[in-house]
């Protein structure tokens, strides 16, 4: 009987020793969203990265003074350079100086990769960005290599064309200091502007 008792006593003993060393395994934390796999020996890895805010600087053309003066209401849109999908779009106010900052709100959401970014000025022709890198938390992008912002598209029907549809609205408003047709930007629209119109007239944006 004590031989009975002895061998209980010692598999309850066996019975709460395994169950205090077994612990449950912890839940993993989903701060970055992290998919790997073996192919031939090498390891693909793809990451989601959290983009908080960005930092661009676009110069408008034909400015007078003709450097830092290059504040403008700009059009930032992100496209899907596979899908043509619409990831991202505002109005951002740009400085003097050409630059803006956003900061992304709780319903922006731009997805990590290589997008096309189109830049419209208020008074300009869309220029288009190809293959444009979204890696980082905080971007800073430098469009001002790529060429000026053409100016001239001031109708209200903002059609991202020059024609005459814009040199009727910036004739009619020569002499004043309309913001729009102000295509130079030294406080006044007159000849100087119009001239830029001119220059640029049937000239289309990139789509």
């Amino acid at each position: 009987m004590k031989k009975y008792s002895k061998i209980l006593l010692l598999l309850i003993f066996l019975f709460i020793f395994l169950a205090l060393s077994i612990k449950p395994a912890p839940e993993e934390e989903k701060v970055v969203e992290e998919k790997a796999e073996v192919e031939s020996g090498t390891v693909h890895t793809t990451a989601t990265i959290d983009l908080l805010d960005f930092l661009f600087t676009v110069y408008p053309e034909k400015r007078v003074p003709p450097v830092n003066n290059w504040g403008t209401i700009a059009n930032f849109r992100v496209v899907n350079k596979n899908t043509g999908n619409l990831l991202f779009q505002a109005d951002i106010t740009t400085n003097n100086l050409g630059m803006a900052t956003y900061i992304l709100g709780p319903l922006d959401d731009i997805p990590s990769g290589n997008h096309r970014v189109y830049i419209k000025g208020i008074s300009h022709l869309t220029k288009r960005y190809n293959s444009i890198s979204f890696q980082d938390q905080h971007e800073n992008f430098d469009f001002t290599p790529y060429g000026d912002l053409l100016a001239g598209d001031t109708n209200p029907v903002n059609d991202n064309t020059i024609n005459s549809l814009d040199l009727s609205t910036l004739i009619i408003r020569l002499n004043t200091g309309d913001y729009i047709n102000d295509l130079n930007q030294d406080t006044i629209v007159n000849s100087l502007d119009l001239s830029i119109q001119i220059f640029n007239l049937y000239k289309t944006g990139d789509t």
